[in-house]
């Protein structure tokens, strides 16, 4: 918005020399002169013709400029034609800029959240991989301490065993050294 206020007061500041040397160009050549008659006369004529369609003026016939107020009136209209087609073409300039970098913008953020999406979408798939191998592993560690039970009852039996035959061998031991029939009457069967 800025820029294209900056852009009308460089118009409007540009529009009063430029005028200005339209002007002395149709005084001073011939051509340019003849030129802006024509303008001036056509231009007369169409607002005189638009007055007397919309204002309700009554109808009556075009009179014709006078030579000096032709070339002066063809002047100024051809120097504010100029000036609103330099106008015109700066807004135009700074709304295909602005919609350039709107465009660009637009294109930024959709590149952004495809990416976004697949950092996404691959976050999920290791996540789902590192549900898989956890669940792996848990079922892993049930299986090794069902294991583990198993193998304690049967070191459990296994030591109470053991126990059992250290005992009879040292109550044996105990027997061949002195009398021990009458202590322990369960351990004299064998």
């Amino acid at each position: 918005m800025a820029t294209i206020k900056l852009g009308s007061l460089l118009v409007r500041t540009l529009a009063k020399p430029l005028a200005n040397s339209i002007k002395q160009q149709a005084r001073n050549h011939p051509a340019f002169k003849d030129f802006c008659m024509g303008v001036a006369q056509k231009t007369h004529a169409w607002e005189h013709n638009l007055k007397t369609r919309f204002l309700g003026y009554p109808q009556e016939n075009v009179r014709p400029l006078n030579d000096a107020r032709a070339v002066e009136t063809g002047a100024n209209f051809i120097s504010e034609s100029v000036i609103f087609s330099v106008a015109v073409a700066t807004i135009m300039g700074e709304a295909y800029r602005s919609s350039r970098k709107t465009s660009q913008r637009r294109q930024d953020v959709d590149a952004d959240i495809d990416q976004l999406q697949a950092e996404l979408s691959a976050t999920e798939n290791m996540m789902a991989e590192m549900k898989a191998s956890i669940n792996q592993l848990q079922s892993q560690v049930e299986a090794l301490n069902s294991e583990n039970r198993r193998l304690g009852r049967e070191m459990e039996l296994v030591a109470s065993a053991l126990k059992i035959k250290l005992v009879k061998e040292a109550f044996i031991r105990i027997c061949t050294d002195g009398d021990c029939s009458s202590d322990r009457p369960e351990l004299n069967q064998k």
